[in-house]
């Protein structure tokens, strides 16, 4: 009976918060609006003068709980409280301050707290200004009152003095159970965003990856053609420049395979796609070479409006070097030291090739190295010396 007298006026559109002051609310209705009657009783039976004007405060708990079970719950506490205030007020202005009857009130301004949220504390207002007049009138003794039956004034107030500090420590336990609560509930939805957002992670981190491995096969398809017509070419110029564009487009390749085949698409290594670029690339050009590489990088994360842009440099460059820097018997070294720093990111690359053929003549190559520089919003300088060619990123 108690418990489902509890839940009146409690719904599933409320947080788990607002249950809470719903729940509690009914709760010290039915308790509180109980010993009050249960006072008003007694007095009645020793003063009825008092007595009667007792019977208000759970008349008010009873119109509380009808009015919070019809889903007013702002007028509800509102009349609840107002009423309890004045039928507890009253005797209390009657008694005067010696009896401490007054002290009962504190219970309801707590209650009165809880209850009422920041935005609603209009309402509570109403109430806590009944008791305020209440105790004004108590302490003052300006209605105060000889009841010759109650001539023992400390019973009384012992009486009001124990039962006040139950219901307050009620209160209070009530207090930092909801607080408790609420950050349950807080750590409760963190946790659960926190899990949606890692399963919402881990299904792009799925899909990118399915994307990549798509483009890289698409690319491999597209290789696979280009390979096909070049085999059927005779002019040797034709054949070259078929091979060329098969390099590009195998740098780009590479690159998505090295990122989909990683742990984290937005890292990977960038130091083993390069080898692995350069020796691709190597191997394609030159299959009895022996170049030298030294390959070095701190990078972790390239931009995704980055990556394909440094990846046809690199293309760019490891092939001239290969076909214009080391000659026929494709034999020297290649530097790559792909660094950032203090939020700069730096390529230097260099080949120990003679260059016998003036790197003037690929124009094309460089001219494509300019413009994919200039789309990173990046610089580059040429330098030739007598040990190779140097590239500064």
């Amino acid at each position: 009976m108690i418990g489902n007298l509890s839940y009146l006026g409690v719904h599933d559109g409320l947080t788990t918060h607002e249950k809470k002051i719903h729940i509690f609310f009914n709760q010290i209705s039915l308790f509180g609006g109980g010993f009050m009657l249960l006072q008003a009783l007694f007095f009645t039976i020793s003063t009825p003068s008092l007595g009667g004007w007792m019977f208000i405060g759970p008349f008010g708990s009873i119109i509380g709980l009808y009015l919070h079970q019809k889903g007013n719950f702002t007028t509800a506490r509102v009349v609840s409280f107002s009423l309890v205030m004045i039928g507890g007020g009253i005797p209390s202005a009657l008694l005067g301050k010696e009896y401490a009857f007054h002290l009962a009130s504190l219970t309801v301004i707590i209650a009165n707290v809880i209850c009422f949220s920041k935005k609603e504390i209009f309402y509570s207002i109403i109430p806590i200004s009944i008791a305020a007049i209440f105790i004004g009138l108590t302490e003052s003794n300006a209605l105060v009152q000889t009841f010759p039956s109650l001539d023992k004034a400390e019973y009384l107030r012992t009486g009001t003095i124990i039962g006040t500090l139950i219901f307050v420590l009620v209160e209070l336990y009530f207090i930092t159970w909801l607080g408790e609560e609420s950050e349950n509930v807080a750590d409760t939805k963190y946790k659960k965003a926190r899990n949606t957002v890692s399963i919402q992670n881990e299904e792009i981190q799925l899909m990118m990856r399915e994307i990549h491995h798509r483009v890289k096969n698409n690319l491999q398809i597209i290789i696979s053609l280009l390979r096909l017509r070049s085999n059927d070419l005779t002019d040797e110029k034709a054949k070259n420049l078929f091979d060329t564009t098969i390099d590009r487009i195998q740098s780009m390749s590479i690159l998505h395979q090295k990122i989909y085949q990683s742990k984290n698409i937005s890292k990977f290594n960038v130091q083993d796609y390069i080898e692995t670029l350069t020796n691709n690339l190597i191997q394609s050009n030159a299959v009895d070479s022996q170049i030298d590489l030294s390959i070095k990088s701190n990078v972790e994360e390239i931009n995704n409006d980055f990556v394909v842009s440094f990846a046809l440099i690199l293309n760019e460059l490891i092939s001239n070097s290969l076909k214009h820097g080391f000659g026929d018997e494709i034999k020297g070294g290649i530097e790559i030291e792909f660094m950032k720093n203090d939020g700069h990111t730096t390529l230097f690359y260099k080949d120990t090739g003679n260059w016998k053929e003036n790197p003037d003549t690929n124009s094309f190559g460089l001219e494509l190295i300019g413009l994919l520089t200039e789309q990173i919003q990046g610089t580059f300088e040429r330098k030739l010396t007598s040990s190779g060619t140097e590239y500064h990123f």
